[in-house]
């Protein structure tokens, strides 16, 4: 359940759950709202808001789609809460209830703080505070809030990837999140080329944390289509977000080498890092 602190609006997908919310909060009559809405197809029903409180919610609908919701909102801050399950035990802990939970195995994800802490700071959210509170068999709630340092203007979402425009910085942001080939993969750089066209001297830059070695046809398009009208548009730099391991590296090297004599490329570890 969502819960949007200055409209007081309490959001989830099951119809009869916000009924008996309603009905036990009867007190909060004209201040809390209620909203049916399905988080993971229906997000733009969200209303817009300062702060969003979200606890054991992102395990049903996943990161991706918890991002697009927030990038929706534009909350100034977000709270989490998320189960951290250890040791291999089972997310469910046993009781005479636990089978009241089978068909949550079939939506639940695992939670991990690191993957949230990068979904959140890949649309310009940085952690401000988290506190872990220890419960038995092997679990941990950890809270987890977050600041909007800088605001993403989406461009472009899909399940391959996402492009943004970051005004702080001028630049367009495209967040690879799966391998996807031709059509899927080119569309996103289209649009962070209609992104550098319209603002002049934007700079590109591309998080591959989560990418994949390209097709080598699409290869081919980034250095004879791409690269030649990012330049052209104005852009100077490409840089390259990349992991600790630089897993991508003989991939993204190759780019570099393809197109060096257009523009300068730089590698690192996140947007603080770009000039």
């Amino acid at each position: 359940m969502l819960y949007f602190a200055h409209r007081r609006n309490g959001v989830d997908i099951n119809k009869d759950y916000l009924k008996a919310v309603s009905e036990r909060y009867k007190n909060l009559s004209g201040v809390l709202e209620c909203l049916q809405i399905d988080l993971i197809n229906d997000c733009k029903k969200l209303p817009e808001s300062q702060f969003v409180i979200a606890n054991l919610l992102i395990e049903y609908i996943g990161y991706q789609a918890f991002q697009k919701a927030v990038l929706w909102m534009k909350p100034k801050y977000v709270s989490c809460v998320i189960q951290i399950n250890k040791n291999d035990y089972s997310w469910v802990s046993n009781s005479p209830y636990l089978h009241a939970f089978d068909r949550l195995d079939e939506v639940h994800c695992q939670m991990e703080e690191e993957r949230l802490e990068k979904t959140m700071e890949q649309i310009g959210y940085r952690g401000s505070m988290g506190k872990s509170y220890d419960l038995p068999n092997g679990k941990e709630l950890l809270r987890l809030d977050f600041k909007m340092e800088k605001k993403y203007e989406a461009v472009y979402l899909s399940e391959f990837s996402d492009v943004f425009y970051v005004e702080e910085k001028n630049i367009v942001l495209v967040n690879w999140k799966k391998y996807c080939e031709l059509e899927q993969y080119r569309a996103p750089l289209e649009n962070a080329l209609k992104v550098m066209k319209y603002h002049a001297d934007c700079n590109y830059v591309a998080d591959t944390r989560d990418g994949f070695e390209d097709n080598p046809l699409d290869t081919k398009w980034v250095a004879e289509y791409f690269m030649p009208h990012a330049k052209e548009y104005g852009c100077r730099i490409i840089y390259f977000i990349i992991d600790k391991n630089n897993s991508l590296r003989e991939e993204l090297e190759g780019q570099e080498k393809d197109s060096a004599q257009l523009l300068e490329f730089r590698y690192i570890f996140g947007l603080d890092d770009v000039e």
